[in-house]
């Protein structure tokens, strides 16, 4: 019975420190959400890859609240080549990637990139990072507009 007691008491506390964790992590992804203009950069972030991988996706989304069309033309970063991805499932299951070279938003809309779609994809990573790492990325659009960010390493 002691056993058993003792046992419940240690996984309501992991539960309950998974969970303010949880709170301290999403806090901080939301930290650096941001407005320029007429665009807000909303939970920007990045994996941190695997067993040594030289590759990794990033996230984020981009709501234009201006009056008129603006086109993501790509991501710059220091960690490596960074393109603009959309994975994509034909009918037999068959998942692939596809190379993106802009991203049109229309006024009012949203971009978002998620898991299984629109990323942006890192190849040749130069250097390691970690979870809690804040990685800068410059998003850069039509119109010369250029706006800095910085992915949190999830």
């Amino acid at each position: 019975m002691f056993q058993q007691i003792s046992f419940f008491k240690f996984l309501i506390i992991n539960l309950l420190l998974y969970m303010l964790l949880s709170v301290f992590m999403l806090k901080d992804a939301a930290a650096l959400d941001l407005s320029e203009g007429n665009l807000d950069i909303i939970n920007p972030v990045i994996l941190a890859p695997t067993g040594g991988a030289k590759v990794t996706a990033g996230y984020l989304s981009i709501r234009n609240n201006g009056p008129s069309k603006i086109t993501l033309l790509r991501v710059q970063t220091n960690l490596g080549r960074t393109m603009l991805h959309s994975t994509e499932t034909d009918e037999n299951g068959v998942v692939r990637m596809k190379h993106i070279n802009k991203v049109d938003i229309n006024p009012g809309n949203t971009f978002k990139m998620e898991r299984g779609g629109f990323h942006i994809m890192i190849l040749g990573m130069q250097q390691e990072i970690k979870k809690g790492d804040m990685i800068p990325a410059t998003l850069v659009f039509s119109e010369k507009l250029r706006v800095k960010i910085k992915l949190l390493v999830e």
